[in-house]
Parts: structure tokens; C-alpha cells; sequence
């Protein structure tokens, strides 16, 4: 679990329907490029809107736009949570 305090997490470790704010994407220059050119760059706001248990896909909803990530890549997105929609 990648947890540095209450509010900010990875976005592996999110509940489902949780919102929060991306501060900082852990990797290298190719891989920051990937997530840039899909709109996920931080102080983008995203919704975490489902799950697949045992690290399988992560999907959430960006600029009102629905993306797929694999779990490893989830992992290393650490998001600042604001709340849950719920």
C-alpha cells in the first residue's frame, strides 16, 4: 500500500468512487509522457469509478473522459483525496 498520509494515496490504493487530485507521477520521462498525453498530469481532478480485485485494472474518469490503467501503473500516480462521490 502506498499511503504517505491520511489524504494522499495511490491510485491503486483508492476506493471506488473516490475523487482526488493528482500530485505527482512516480516514474520515468517516457512514462510521465504516456500518462501527459492522456490528460493525466497533476492538479488534474479524477474520479476512480471501478476496480478489478487482485491488481487487475484501474479505471477512472478524467476531463469527463473514462481510461483503463493497468494496476502497476496505478500504483505509481499518487493522488491527493477530496472525497468520494457517494
Amino acid at each position: 500500500m502506498t499511503t504517505i498520509d491520511d489524504s494522499l494515496k495511490s491510485l491503486a490504493d483508492m476506493k471506488v468512487n473516490e475523487r482526488g487530485t493528482i500530485v505527482e507521477i512516480r516514474g520515468g520521462e517516457a512514462f510521465s509522457r504516456r500518462l501527459e498525453a492522456i490528460g493525466m498530469v497533476p492538479g488534474k481532478t479524477i474520479l476512480k469509478t471501478s476496480a478489478v480485485s487482485s491488481r487487475g485494472p484501474v479505471t477512472i474518469e478524467i476531463d469527463r473522459a473514462c481510461l483503463a490503467l493497468g494496476y502497476g501503473m496505478a500504483e505509481r500516480v499518487l493522488v491527493r483525496v477530496n472525497g468520494s462521490t457517494r
